[in-house]
Parts: structure tokens; sequence; C-alpha cells
């Protein structure tokens, strides 16, 4: 089976708990709040994932850093079937699929979008409002930078793209030079 189905898999348990107790928006907060401390601090990572140490050594120090951290009862014995099923290396994973199944519930779709240049929040907000029109579902957008596109945005969601790019019109008008086709 691969990981992201594994992945998936823990996400959707997670979930459907989360259901049960109407906290979501909470629990997806909670692992993904664990997920972060664990890849930002590589000697965590590797002692958590990693092949030294005993399990019952990983498991103490789990305890440890969730009473400080203080997460829901559901979240910490989840970490800890992750910690016993030797799948802590997933969580990335599970944080990706378990806030795509938050969104989905929320019936919202997420979008990628990405400029050459820095946007405003209010043009991040039309950009957004144009998509939900366009797509019938409510946006959660990731904005990021890439000035290879040179200007413009591209905006990923799901299989749809929309590249109103520079880097893609000088791509095309080239093509169509080679081609032939310029009108």
């Amino acid at each position: 089976m691969s990981q992201k189905k594994i992945a998936r898999k823990y996400a959707s348990a997670l979930m459907e708990l989360a259901k049960e107790d109407k906290k979501e928006a909470r629990y997806g907060e909670e692992i993904l709040s664990f997920a972060t401390l664990l890849k930002n601090d590589k000697s965590i990572w590797n002692f958590f994932v990693g092949p030294a140490g005993s399990l019952d050594i990983k498991k103490s120090a789990l305890k440890d850093i969730l009473l400080k951290i203080k997460f829901s009862k559901v979240v910490n014995n989840f970490l800890h079937l992750l910690l016993d099923k030797e799948r802590l290396v997933l969580i990335g994973e599970i944080v990706e699929s378990y806030h795509l199944l938050l969104d989905e519930a929320e019936g919202k779709v997420r979008a990628k979008i990405v400029s050459a240049a820095p946007l405003t929040k209010t043009e991040i907000d039309k950009i957004v409002e144009r998509l939900s029109a366009t797509v019938g579902k409510k946006i959660a957008a990731d904005v990021s930078l890439d000035t290879d596109i040179i200007g413009g945005i591209v905006v990923y969601v799901g299989s749809l793209v929309f590249d109103g790019s520079i880097r893609t019109q000088l791509d095309n008008i080239g093509y169509n030079l080679k081609k032939g086709q310029i009108d």
C-alpha cells in the first residue's frame, strides 16, 4: 500500500473522531502543530522516526512533550498510535490528507496561487472571489512566489490550471513562431 493511501487512512480515522467530537478544526491545528515541531527540529525528527532508541524511550519522550503542549486526549492518543505503528514518518502526509478532508467537509477546495511578485490581501481576496464563482465552491488559497513566471499569476485548483503568466505567453509566442502561425 502506498504511503499516501496509508496517510489517508490515518487522516480519515482522525477525522471521524473529530466529527464525533465536533472538533475538526482543532484536531487539524493540533496535528499540524506537532508535525511542524517534528519537521523543524532535525534532532527531534531523527529521534522519533530513526531506528536508534527503544520504543519505550520514544513513548516516554512523546508523553513528556504532549504533557507540555496540552493537546486534546484524542490527538495525544492518535500521536501515540502513530509512534506505536511506526507511522510518525508519515505525519506530514497525514496532516495534508487531514486538511484535504477538512476542506472537503467544509465545502472548500484548495487552490495554489503562484505569482511573480507579492500580492496584496485585496488582490488575493479578488482572485479567491473569482475562483470561488468559477468553481462553485469556497476556496482555501495557498499563495507562493515564483519569479520564473516573470509576471502574472498561475492558479491551480485540483486538476484545473489557470495560467496567466508572462512566461507561458512568451513560450506560446515562441512555439507559434517556430510553427509559422503568428497572426
